[in-house]
């Protein structure tokens, strides 16, 4: 429960935190509603086109089972997606993902630097 509130209190924090297109406002404003399949229905065809908001939103989903079945595996796949295309968030998640083997990932100090490096200079 306390996973899914934690989620729920980070899509909306980033959906409301920038300019949105209709698609992503209806997803956001579907997910405070806790409608999550339309949520994930508005955010996944943005996802799929690169939409960062979109692929880190997408791999909570997945991460909390919010409408789909939980999937550490497309979690991870969306939250590289996502901080590879520069979302904060998600290269937090990476970075405590390799540091604590979080997804099935192994730990690796590496890498969870080089993640938490990207962090530090992108506040900058």
């Amino acid at each position: 429960m306390r996973l899914k509130t934690t989620l729920l209190a980070t899509l909306l924090c980033l959906g409301t935190t920038t300019v949105i297109a209709d698609s992503y406002d209806n997803a956001v404003n579907s997910a405070i509603n806790e409608n999550y399949s339309a949520a994930f229905t508005h955010w996944m065809p943005l996802a799929k086109a690169g939409d960062p908001r979109a692929q880190f939103n997408v791999a909570l989903m997945y991460h909390g089972g919010l409408h789909v079945k939980f999937d550490e595996s497309a979690a991870l796949e969306w939250y590289q997606l996502a901080a590879a295309n520069g979302v904060i968030e998600a290269q937090e998640y990476l970075a405590v993902g390799y540091k604590e083997g979080w997804f099935g990932l192994p730990v690796d100090n590496m890498k969870a630097n080089y993640w938490q490096h990207k962090i530090e200079t992108s506040s900058l």
